[in-house]
């Protein structure tokens, strides 16, 4: 009988202070193994951070959006999102899929149109109710990590301008920015008090399916990322977004998912020699424009905004 060795990570709490406020971010498994494929059912994703970030310039990642669950009475910060629509964000589905449940609307809100992670706990806090939930099929089909959040108030324009959707092909050493509030620092579990952003590189070498059974290509729901350089997302991330800046326009090109280091034996989670998947909004656009109530083609970048 073979027997799989599968190297679990910790399955904690991360404890953060925001604000003298007490922030505690949920860190999922992430199951690694040396020498098989993955089980997607066993596919489990870390609240993933900006490694090598710096602060976007103004007027960069203005549809950024901070995702807040309520635990024990306080608004705590979990993921990031994007603002897909003047009434919708879009994130992850496991940000809102905590421990096999369901977040209940009532229990989640939504910060946007701010760089700087606030603490929707202060009083005169100014955040967005969420009324409604849509995680698709996450719970049933791990490779389809994207949840919809609907606003109780449409964001305005002089606020946030919603981002579109890139739907065109990513192919192999493309690069794309990932931006989150995570943590920046492995060895400081904190996160960032300011959006961060860095470059990555779109891999499709074999380790992409080792790691991760549900990534076929970077046609289907994921988009993968082998990282040399340092440059990575981890905990604090999940659900931001990634993007593509073409002749100054930002293309969401999909949201932050999972990851970990390729070594089971490796300290860092996040940073050098690890690999990181992305949920493709492309691929997730009818999804989406069914839930919003508009054409697929309202939401993608036209091709004539992207070209000389």
């Amino acid at each position: 009988m073979k027997i799989l060795h599968i190297i679990s990570f910790a399955i904690t709490t991360l404890e953060l202070v925001v604000a003298n406020v007490s922030f505690e971010i949920p860190k999922l498994r992430l199951f690694n193994s040396t020498n098989q494929k993955q089980n997607s059912d066993d596919d489990q994703a870390i609240v993933p951070n900006i490694i090598n970030g710096v602060q976007p310039d103004s007027g960069e990642f203005g549809f950024a959006a901070q995702v807040f669950y309520k635990y024990q009475g306080q608004y705590q910060f979990v993921c990031g999102g994007a603002l897909i629509s003047d009434s919708y964000v879009v994130t992850a589905g496991h940000c809102v899929i905590i421990n096999g449940v369901l977040s209940a609307p009532s229990d989640m809100m939504v910060i946007v149109g701010s760089s700087i992670l606030r603490n929707p706990n202060a009083p005169g806090a100014s955040y967005y109710s969420v009324v409604k939930v849509n995680p698709g099929d996450y719970a049933s089909n791990r490779a389809h990590d994207v949840a919809l959040l609907k606003l109780a108030t449409p964001v305005p324009s002089s606020v946030a301008t919603p981002v579109k959707v890139y739907p065109y092909r990513m192919d192999p050493g493309m690069q794309a920015q990932v931006a989150g509030w995570g943590v920046y620092n492995m060895n400081i579990p904190m996160p960032s008090m300011n959006l961060l952003k860095t470059t990555v590189d779109i891999s499709s070498s074999s380790n992409c399916t080792l790691y991760n059974g549900n990534w076929k290509s970077n046609f289907g729901p994921l988009l993968c990322q082998e990282n040399y350089n340092g440059n990575d997302s981890c905990q604090g991330d999940s659900g931001g977004p990634l993007v593509m800046t073409i002749n100054g326009i930002q293309a969401l090109v999909g949201i932050t998912s999972k990851g970990g280091n390729k070594d089971p034996y490796a300290t860092n989670l996040c940073g050098y020699n690890t690999i990181a998947y992305y949920s493709r909004t492309a691929f997730f656009l009818r999804f989406i424009a069914d839930e919003l109530g508009v054409k697929m083609r309202d939401l993608a970048v036209p091709m004539d905004m992207l070209t000389d």
